[in-house]
């Protein structure tokens, strides 16, 4: 494992200078007033914290410049068509607030439930940016199906 840790300490000052440059064309864009800004500012929060990358699955690492893209894009793309994004917007914020009680109600770190958190995070990317793609198919009805088997 010795050899390998400068390759792996390389790939992560890569990821982390990426993570940076997409925080650094996403923040003047939250400086504007904007529909937006208090709802892209708590979810920049919710992504990046202190400590977030201690906290964080190494999965889940390597999309977050994916996932602040899709914020940038998600501002740029809003004034087409607000109101479509405001209706999914409500549908993203129902699932989070599922996810934010049954966190909270836990008070312990729980697979599923963070899963179904990064889950969330994969939402928002195929609603507002569909451009950048998931991994792996998504949808509210999907997520909602999850959620019912996590919350029985």
């Amino acid at each position: 494992a010795r050899t390998r840790l400068p390759a792996v300490r390389d790939g992560l000052c890569r990821l982390f200078s990426t993570i940076t440059q997409e925080i650094s064309l996403l923040a003047p864009l939250l400086q504007k007033p904007h529909p937006l800004k208090n709802t892209l500012s708590t979810q920049l929060a919710q992504l990046i914290y202190p400590h977030c990358f201690l906290a964080m699955p190494w999965e889940q690492i390597q999309h977050v410049p994916r996932y602040i893209k899709a914020m940038r894009l998600r501002l740029e793309k809003y004034a087409n068509s607000p109101n479509r994004d405001n209706d999914r917007g409500r549908e993203v914020q129902e699932l989070w607030k599922l996810y934010e009680q049954k966190q909270n109600k836990l008070n312990v770190s729980n697979i599923e439930v963070n899963d179904f958190r990064w889950q969330i995070e994969e939402l928002r990317v195929s609603l507002f940016a569909q451009e950048l793609k998931t991994p792996y198919p998504v949808s509210a009805k999907r997520l909602q199906k999850i959620w019912a088997e996590l919350d029985k």
